[in-house]
């Protein structure tokens, strides 16, 4: 069974590895490290890269970062799977470090058995503070079954509140500054369908829970609980016409490969765009089980398709180009925080 001491050389083994695989976009390192959501998420994110590498024949930037060791907890459990839980400050390591807010990220490790590796399978971004677990004998405070069963509906509640966000702008349990965050923010839905449809086309964007379920449950102090888990979402940008369809472009990286994920789908005309992804949230349960809080999130584009509209006649008038209704404000999604 694992220990409580094998919490720092995992984190900064895993970190050496990381760095690694970004700067050089290997999926098979990836792999070696990362699964479920986390290694989704990653993995498309080279994919995407290595496409706009090819068009643009030029290499989006790689910074090494590190997480500090601030924060770490490793469940005590009879039989496997184990989670072991890391967290600390961002801190980019190379010499051109891009500049930013002060930001922590939780890095959820799993263990399926006692010859297997440890890997990431929850990674959210979060900020301004870490949260205070509640440990045990140097090991993860047991979790009641009451806040199981409460983490374990947090996924449906959340996906309620952003159906209602989109259908009717209003914010219900959810705050203002899940949106507005400098070191995460969570997609907007309803923002996403104004910007559509002030483009003169038609949007959805639905989410749903994984199956199966991936969430992490951690006691903290004062009898809360904290929840981790991911979100599938679709989006969908649809043309009112075959003569003024959705023009995809590609935006220039300018130093930033934040927009890469556009490659993922060739440039051109399109009837109706799909974007899937993956969304990892981390929330706080209230010690009463009410009432929730969003405390980070990570997510990324895992595939685009689309619709080919039909060749436009020369003499046709071009149509408007889809900008900001199709892309998200969002971080970097480079493997990793």
């Amino acid at each position: 069974m694992a220990s409580p001491g094998e919490v720092r050389h995992v984190l900064s083994k895993t970190m050496a590895k990381n760095n690694r695989a970004n700067a050089a976009l290997d999926t098979g390192l990836l792999a070696t490290y990362e699964a479920g959501s986390a290694f989704a998420i990653d993995a498309a994110n080279y994919q995407a890269e290595r496409k706009a590498e090819k068009a643009t024949r030029t290499s989006p930037p790689n910074a090494p970062f590190e997480v500090e060791d601030q924060l770490s907890v490793l469940e005590r459990e009879p039989s496997w799977p184990v989670q072991l839980l890391a967290g600390g400050r961002i801190v980019s390591t190379g010499k051109k470090a891009p500049k930013g807010p002060p930001c922590d990220s939780l890095l959820d490790f799993e263990k399926t058995g006692s010859s297997r590796p440890w890997k990431i399978v929850l990674e959210p971004a979060i900020g301004p503070s870490l949260p205070h677990l509640a440990v045990r004998g140097g090991y993860a405070a047991p979790v009641s079954a009451g806040a199981v069963r409460a983490a374990d509906s947090l996924p449906k509640r959340l996906v309620r509140a952003l159906l209602h966000l989109e259908t009717s702008g209003q914010l219900g349990p959810l705050k203002r500054s899940y949106f507005t965050g400098g070191c995460w923010q969570l997609p907007n839905p309803r923002v996403d369908l104004v910007n559509a449809e002030a483009a003169g086309y038609a949007a959805r964007d639905t989410y749903s829970p994984v199956v199966p379920a991936d969430t992490s449950v951690f006691a903290l102090s004062g009898g809360k609980t904290l929840a981790i888990f991911t979100l599938r979402f679709k989006d969908e940008v649809i043309a009112p016409s075959p003569s003024s369809p959705v023009d995809w472009t590609h935006p220039s990286l300018n130093g930033n490969s934040a927009a890469a994920w556009t490659y993922l789908l060739p440039a051109g005309r399109y009837l109706q765009v799909t974007e899937r992804g993956e969304l990892q949230v981390a929330a706080v349960l209230s010690s009463s089980r009410k009432s929730y809080t969003i405390i980070g999130d990570y997510y990324g584009f895992i595939a685009v398709e689309g619709s080919r509209a039909p060749q436009r006649p020369a003499n046709s008038v071009p149509s408007g180009t889809l900008a900001a209704a199709h892309q998200r404000l969002g971080r970097s999604a480079r493997s990793g925080p």
